[in-house]
């Protein structure tokens, strides 16, 4: 039920979104189509999001985060001997307070874009999110207690242990 509510909710903040655009796009382009003004919009999206990161998926889990009282780091990285550290392995989210040099062992780590398979020393708990399903297999990304994928949209063959959603989120951290 909660992956209905935040696809409704990214569905809501695509429309307004594509409402907006249009109105001001009419501004400059007064004599286009409404339906020409959605193609170059929808155009223009593509080249935006070709050039720069959509954060609607960091920026859910934030606020789900900070509503129910976590602390947590947001971009963050991750050194190759495990601490929390400038440069390394980018992480979204480190839940907790750590500092730089503290152990990852200590923190679960929730990654939006990447399943970061890199990592030598593993967070206390690593929780890859994703709104679609273009995720790997269970097999593939080592699935665990404390490896887990939540995802909004499940693939029909979805071969996850722990067929979790966004609200287990917070359960599992």
């Amino acid at each position: 039920m909660y992956n209905v509510d935040i696809l409704t909710k990214r569905l809501a903040t695509s429309y307004h979104h594509l409402e907006s655009a249009i109105c001001r796009l009419r501004a400059v382009y007064p004599h286009m189509l409404d339906k020409d003004l959605e193609n170059l919009y929808n155009y223009s999206v593509i080249i935006h999001r070709e050039q720069a990161v959509d954060t609607f998926l960091e920026d859910y889990i934030a606020d789900m985060l900070t509503n129910k009282g976590f602390n947590f780091v947001r971009n963050a990285y991750i050194d190759d001997y495990g601490r929390v550290a400038k440069e390394g392995t980018f992480v979204d989210f480190i839940v907790g307070t750590p500092k730089i040099g503290d152990n990852i062992s200590k923190f679960s780590v929730i990654s939006c874009y990447t399943w970061v398979s890199s990592l030598k020393f593993y967070p206390k708990v690593f929780i890859f999110a994703t709104l679609t399903n273009d995720y790997p297999s269970a097999a593939h990304f080592m699935e665990s207690d404390t490896r887990k994928i939540v995802t909004a949209t499940p693939r029909p063959d979805d071969d996850r242990k722990f067929r979790l959603n966004f609200n287990d989120i917070l359960y599992c951290i």
